[in-house]
């Protein structure tokens, strides 16, 4: 009988159920929550030809000093994006050598290294030597406006990042966590 009674008012009813969605949907996954590992997720999204980027959805210049932007080149059909400004924002450092043209990248949290030189489509990634793209030997970094430009999906697969492409906007998002 008491149960009835408990149901019978339909706003009565209403708020119950209320309280319950709020408390299992809403209230419930921030208060127990619990981080299932130290890892950090990070991403940078870049647009064909656009001297921006965003960097875990901060909007910034990819070059400060310069209207750098990705590029497609039409011959290799392979996009090349401006090297310092992206590679440095994932956590790599970036050591040019002017003599070779050389350029070495090394990840601050993996100890992952990375060799280029311009105009050469050979690249040494953890002391082997491999072929920048194996489908197109014609591709390697190269200068242009006093910037360097690198093949976006060799050196961040070589990061172990992720790189996707929206064609429609000419978007390309690279992706990677850090343990």
């Amino acid at each position: 009988m008491k149960i009835q009674k408990k149901f019978s008012n339909p706003k009565r009813l209403l708020l119950i159920v209320l309280g319950v969605f709020l408390f299992a949907f809403v209230l419930t996954p921030f208060t127990f929550a619990i981080p299932m590992s130290d890892s950090t997720f990070h991403s940078i999204e870049l647009q064909i030809d656009n001297p921006y980027m965003s960097v875990d959805r901060v909007s910034m210049k990819i070059d400060p000093l310069s209207e750098a932007a990705p590029i497609i080149v039409p011959n290799w059909k392979r996009t090349m994006i401006p090297l310092r400004g992206v590679i440095e924002h994932m956590r790599a450092s970036v050591k040019w050598e002017a003599k070779t043209k050389s350029i070495t990248i090394t990840q601050q949290f993996s100890s992952i290294e990375i060799i280029l030189q311009v105009h050469y489509p050979k690249a040494v990634v953890q002391g082997e030597e491999c072929w920048i793209d194996d489908e197109n030997h014609q591709v390697a970094p190269f200068i242009r406006h006093q910037r360097t430009y690198i093949p976006v999906l060799f050196v961040a697969k070589s990061l172990d990042a992720k790189v996707l492409w929206n064609p429609t906007g000419k978007l390309i998002t690279i992706e990677w966590e850090e343990t």
